[in-house]
């Protein structure tokens, strides 16, 4: 057991359950792979189970990981944010801006994880407004300052208006576990958690589609009778 990681060392080289733990490495269950294309697969889902369980009682770790697993309803991003969220490892959500990284466009987000926290409040940061563009390698550079500010929040438990705020545990919606830090900011700074209700957003989805594929069978009609129409005129 590790009492820091940094995400990129010390794994160990067994991928299995220990002998005196009743819990699995991947408790939250291995991703599928894609057989026709591999590097589709989600394998940070088994990197982040491996480091919870890798880190001892009074473990930290910071993880990056893709911004789309704060929200996403899969089985298995759901299960890990619910550990997270109920056995109160969480301490801080930040998400980044996107294109952070010079290799990669993808949005990422930072877990913090703290396995010996005592309070029951999480910190969230939204970052993806800040910085600048590097013109050499087209990713966005957190000044200093942003950073600076962004730690001095998480560090000194103060707020800063539409960037930082901090959560009650009790506050995590269910049983979507959302980590987007975005829904728990309002016009007074104070966060409050909002219930994502998929089911609902898919039927208005749905109801949408309907529509639209009415209008186009609607459309398809009066230009069959246009061209009708037309060659009739023709005739």
């Amino acid at each position: 057991r590790m009492d820091n990681s940094s995400c990129s060392n010390d794994l160990e080289e067994q991928w299995t359950m220990a002998k005196n733990n009743a819990q699995p490495r991947f408790f939250a269950g291995v991703p599928k792979s894609n057989l026709k294309n591999k590097n589709k697969m989600p394998v940070y889902l088994c990197f982040l189970q491996h480091i919870l369980y890798s880190l001892s009682d009074t473990g930290k770790a910071a993880v990056i990981v893709p911004a789309g697993f704060l929200t996403t309803p899969f089985k298995i991003e759901t299960t890990i944010r619910k550990e997270l969220t109920e056995k109160q490892w969480l301490d801080g959500v930040i998400t980044l801006p996107t294109n952070a990284f010079s290799r990669t466009g993808v949005s990422t987000a930072i877990l913090i994880i703290d396995k010996a926290k005592t309070d029951s409040d999480i910190f969230f940061a939204n970052a993806t407004q800040l910085g600048q563009k590097n013109k050499e390698f087209g990713n966005i550079d957190l000044a200093d300052e942003d950073i600076n500010n962004v730690v001095d929040s998480y560090v000194n438990k103060q707020p800063i208006p539409e960037i930082s705020c901090f959560v009650n545990v009790s506050e995590i919606p269910l049983p979507t576990y959302s980590l987007a830090p975005q829904q728990y900011f309002h016009s007074d700074h104070q966060p409050a958690a909002q219930q994502i209700d998929y089911r609902t957003l898919l039927e208005k989805q749905l109801i949408a589609l309907d529509d639209i594929l009415s209008e186009k069978q609607m459309l398809k009609e009066h230009l069959k009778k246009a061209i009708v129409d037309l060659m009739s005129y023709e005739n």
